[in-house]
């Protein structure tokens, strides 16, 4: 990682911050983007607080659903950085309704949040990326098996795996790298006050009975992106400590 430029999309929160976090400590330049600039600089402020490094890391507000933003924020980025390594893709929106009460304005949420800022991101980040270059989407258990009144949510969840490939394949032209992480039950700012009411029940189905953290998803987002994962691309790797391996 040293000296790359990682960009972490929704890095300023749960997962996406882990993520960049990680890159920031293995020697990575980071960038954060996020719609929220005061919860940008809180999340730079955190990671420069837990580790000492000579590197970059600057923040950039942008709304992930925007072609022209998402245009406009790389061209910033390339100004000063002059480069783009690597590119996570970590924003993403949990909501849930019962399908007889779902409305427009719903499905166009969750898509902005959960699918159109993976489109986007992989067409337009490939402009400014070197060969050698990776993008790693994140998915969600939901997209493996979907939870009720969660239909919406887990059918984007899913799409984002299937898109992964595809774009792998496309990518693959340019020497970039495209794949997918799939996170279980892990513990967030968004997921927490759920996890607090159902523990019991959300540890049955999972083999090493614990809640995954989001410095093991980043773990596994760091060696993607990494040489030692040279040759993988359009994958989609499982991170929920076994959820659902067996029967129960």
């Amino acid at each position: 990682m040293d000296k790359k430029l990682t960009i972490v999309a929704g890095g300023n929160s749960g997962i996406g911050l882990e993520i960049a976090r990680a890159f920031y400590i293995n020697g990575s330049n980071v960038v954060i983007l996020g719609r929220n600039s005061a919860r940008n600089k809180l999340a730079i402020k955190s990671i420069k607080s837990s580790a000492k490094s000579e590197r970059k890391i600057h923040s950039y507000v942008c709304d992930m659903s925007s072609e022209s933003k998402i245009l406009e924020t790389f061209l910033k980025i390339k100004k000063s950085f002059g480069r783009v390594d690597n590119f996570i893709n970590s924003v993403g929106l949990w909501r849930q309704s019962p399908i007889t009460e779902m409305t427009k304005e719903f499905l166009k949420k969750l898509h902005d949040n959960n699918f159109l800022p993976v489109i986007l991101v992989c067409k337009v980040a490939p402009i400014f990326m070197k060969k050698g270059s990776s993008i790693v989407n994140l998915s969600s258990f939901a997209a493996i098996m979907p939870m009720s009144e969660g239909s919406i949510y887990a059918a984007y969840k899913a799409a984002v795996i299937n898109f992964t490939k595809s774009a792998a394949d496309e990518l693959a032209q340019k020497d970039i790298r495209v794949n997918c992480v799939t996170p279980g039950v892990i513990d967030t700012p968004m997921t927490s006050d759920n996890i607090k009411k159902n523990k019991s029940s959300l540890l049955k189905p999972i083999s090493l009975k614990s809640i995954g953290t989001p410095q093991q998803v980043a773990g596994t987002v760091k060696f993607l992106c990494s040489g030692d994962a040279s040759y993988i691309t359009g994958e989609n790797i499982v991170i929920s400590g076994g959820k659902y391996i067996v029967q129960k």
